[in-house]
């Protein structure tokens, strides 16, 4: 999918504001069916992005994200604030469709939100029924009259204040229960919460009033907090959840790019080895201080980049800390023998010169029988995935030579759902 973010002065919020775009790369976009993604509190519209894969399920299905950006401003026209209902209701709609093509017509609109954008997902569709095919809401304050009551809530009183004047009165337009009782021909509505949330029993109870006002809907409870996980599994790293990994367990991600280079100081291409285990940790180091030390340092990729973390940590087992591998490469003359392979002829000239010739620099089942005092490596290949066998073989060969490693197989393919789920559980095992 194509992202693109977008700078741009709006009239009715008589600023200049931001918003996310993604767009499939194939297909009519006048035809394609656009989400807008409704982001909470504490965030902006890069929330959806860092901290779930919303890009991976709407390419999945196709689907464009528009993600706009109303700072805590509660996507309601305010009384001493910017008014955000009308910029993300009527002008964000129009400025996508005059700058990308996207279509205006309720079949083709959706319109989700977690938290504050829950709120503000389900005013838009209780609003203006007519315009949106379906709502979201997962975890979303579906009582704002009980949430300004609610000790210690992440809202200022000057705050309400400016949304809703001194006496922050809430009025019916702002008022989701009476939203949802006057409205006529409401699209169907997703409604989630975790059941340690604590919007949990506003949730229940919104779901129970939808019920009396046969307004469709479905509402998933589960255990669960006000987080991330939740709304990630309720909704929508680009393609993974790798940021919120991280920031659950302290950790600094460094992602280097070595377009389709393999981790080999080609003959005929750039020195991508050299650059990921020697330059690039320095200029880390210099750069931000983090530590060049092996108790500080991890490696671990997939598919062509578990190649590269394998042959990292087996080439310099004195680095890193730990290794993971989700789907590699780990029989790389396998891998060239294979037939409508993603790499051509010319790119293995380029990397292992005419002959082809592999080397046991390149080649993981000898790096790993001359290897001494190897870190722990994670291995895990989905069991419907083409690298299954041979990371199979590889798992076997490790055991032969008494490196210490787990091998995690269960069903999946190449894809990335299985590649963050992978890339969480070896983040838990190695650092442990």
């Amino acid at each position: 999918m194509a992202l693109l973010r977008v700078e741009y002065a709006s009239k009715a919020l008589e600023m200049n504001t931001s918003f996310q775009v993604f767009l499939p790369d194939e297909g009519d976009l006048a035809d394609t069916k656009v989400v807008y993604l409704l982001h909470g509190l504490t965030d902006n519209c890069t929330g959806w992005t860092r901290y779930s894969s919303c890009e991976r399920y709407a390419r999945e299905r196709a689907v464009a994200l528009v993600i706009p950006e109303v700072q805590r401003g509660f996507y309601i026209d305010g009384v001493y604030s910017p008014a955000y209902f009308t910029y993300v209701t009527q002008e964000l709609p129009q400025a996508c469709h005059r700058m990308f093509g996207l279509s205006l017509s309720r079949e083709h609109s959706y319109v989700m939100g977690l938290s504050m954008g829950g709120y503000g997902a389900l005013k838009c569709a209780l609003t203006y029924p007519e315009r949106y095919a379906g709502c979201g809401s997962f975890s979303g304050v579906t009582d704002l009259a009980a949430f300004m009551d609610t000790p210690a809530i992440p809202l200022h009183s000057w705050e309400f204040t400016a949304l809703l004047g001194p006496e922050h009165r809430l009025g019916p337009e702002n008022d989701l229960f009476a939203l949802a009782a006057a409205a006529k021909n409401v699209p169907p509505i997703y409604l989630s919460c975790g059941e340690q949330d604590r919007h949990y029993a506003m949730n229940t109870a919104f779901s129970q009033h939808l019920d009396r006002h046969s307004i469709h809907h479905v509402y998933r409870h589960s255990p669960g907090g006000h987080s991330w996980d939740f709304w990630d599994r309720s909704g929508w790293t680009r393609y993974s959840s790798c940021e919120r990994y991280a920031r659950e367990r302290a950790v600094a991600l460094v992602i280097p790019e070595v377009q389709r280079g393999f981790y080999i100081d080609g003959v005929y291409s750039p020195a991508y080895f050299t650059y990921v285990t020697q330059e690039l940790p320095q200029a880390c180091h210099r750069m931000f201080g983090l530590s060049l030390s092996r108790e500080h340092s991890y490696v671990m990729g997939l598919s062509m980049g578990g190649y590269g973390a394998l042959k990292c940590a087996l080439t310099y087992p004195e680095r890193y800390a730990g290794c993971g591998s989700f789907s590699g490469v780990t029989d790389l003359a396998a891998f060239m023998d294979t037939p409508a392979i993603p790499l051509h002829s010319w790119e293995f000239t380029a990397l292992l010169g005419p002959e082809h010739r592999l080397g046991p620099e390149n080649d993981l089942f000898a790096l790993a029988a001359a290897a001494k005092n190897v870190p722990p490596i994670y291995l895990s290949c989905g069991e419907q995935d083409r690298h299954y066998a041979m990371n199979t073989a590889f798992s076997q060969h490790l055991d032969r030579h008494s490196i210490h490693h787990v091998y995690r197989h269960s069903p999946g393919g190449h894809s990335w759902d299985f590649w963050d789920r992978s890339l969480e559980e070896c983040l838990s095992w190695l650092l442990s």
